[in-house]
């Protein structure tokens, strides 16, 4: 009986220590694992890390010989490094856009192989936000920092002019740039006016007809009224006026009575009936404009009583 008691105690000791050791030898495994796709991680990390590095290297070192064989005397070692921490350089803004076009215009050709003449106002623009904030990160060679003129090497377009190299044809080209640009800056600012213009008289048309729905024109017996009352009140001043007058001694003879002073008078009454005839017109507008205030005032007073009052409240169908 004692000895069935201390087998028994034995195999559960002994199953206890194979649970413990396997345990700790799946932990043990677990770790390694662990370790080994960590050092695989790392070393896969510095391959890409010196990939990159050599990438850029190889780049800068191509940009360099670009510049060397096109005889740029400005592309020395000093100018593809980048700048020191201790060097001062100019903060720029949008507002730069001219002053900077020389080296904005170098940027655009051997970062974005782009050409500042062949693109237009806004897509130059853009980009030269993108300069502003390479410029300021401090990001760019030290060529741009240092000061650039411009050059026969800066080149604004893909077309060759066949200009000799040197001497007044590189104050030329920086000036036939800045003149593009700024005809670029005049259109689009033209542009912008030719929209406005556009606006207002869409403005001024939408203004038209909500006045024609809230004064709408007379129609039937109204109209032809108003048009007979028109007619008498032109029929009267055409009566007064003195282009119809017999004036004293007729004619047109020098010295007769259709003097200056005969036609100077028949302007000013003229210019009297345009005037009576606007104002008339004004008059005739604000009456019909206080008509329709009055009715619409009516319409919402007796809506308002209804509504006070509890009755149901029906609205008609439109005409």
């Amino acid at each position: 009986m004692g000895s069935d008691k201390h087998k028994k105690s034995h195999k559960r000791k002994y199953s206890d220590d194979s649970e413990v050791d396997t345990s700790e030898s799946s932990d043990a495994s677990q770790q390694h694992k662990k370790s080994k796709k960590h050092k695989k991680d790392k070393a896969k990390k510095d391959k890409h890390r010196k990939a990159k590095k050599d990438d850029k290297r190889i780049k800068e070192a191509k940009r360099f010989l670009r510049q060397t064989l096109k005889g740029d005397k400005a592309g020395g070692t000093e100018d593809v490094k980048p700048l020191d921490s201790n060097t001062q350089i100019e903060i720029i803004d949008k507002d730069d856009y001219f002053a900077k076009n020389t080296e904005f215009t170098a940027w655009l050709r051997e970062q974005k192989s782009k050409y500042f003449n062949e693109m237009d106002s806004d897509e130059t623009r853009a980009l030269f936000d993108e300069f502003v904030e390479e410029w300021n990160g401090r990001r760019l060679f030290g060529k741009y920092y240092a000061g650039m003129t411009g050059g026969a090497s800066i080149r604004r377009t893909k077309h060759q002019w066949g200009i000799r190299q040197g001497g007044d044809a590189d104050l030329a080209s920086g000036a036939v740039g800045m003149a593009a640009a700024m005809e670029e800056e005049r259109e689009a600012e033209q542009a912008a006016r030719q929209g406005q213009q556009v606006e207002r008289r869409k403005w001024q048309a939408d203004q038209k007809d909500w006045l024609e729905e809230q004064l709408p024109k007379a129609t039937g017996r109204e109209a032809q009224l108003e048009k007979k009352a028109a007619r008498r009140e032109a029929a009267k001043e055409r009566e007064q006026s003195p282009d119809i007058s017999k004036l004293p001694g007729g004619g047109d003879i020098m010295g007769g009575g259709d003097s200056f002073a005969a036609a100077k008078a028949r302007e000013s009454s003229k210019d009297a009936w345009r005037i009576k005839q606007q104002a008339a017109k004004q008059d005739l507008l604000a009456q019909k404009l206080a008509a329709a205030n009055a009715e619409e005032q009516a319409k919402m007073a007796m809506f308002h009583s209804m509504i006070s009052s509890g009755k149901a409240v029906t609205i008609p169908k439109r005409q």
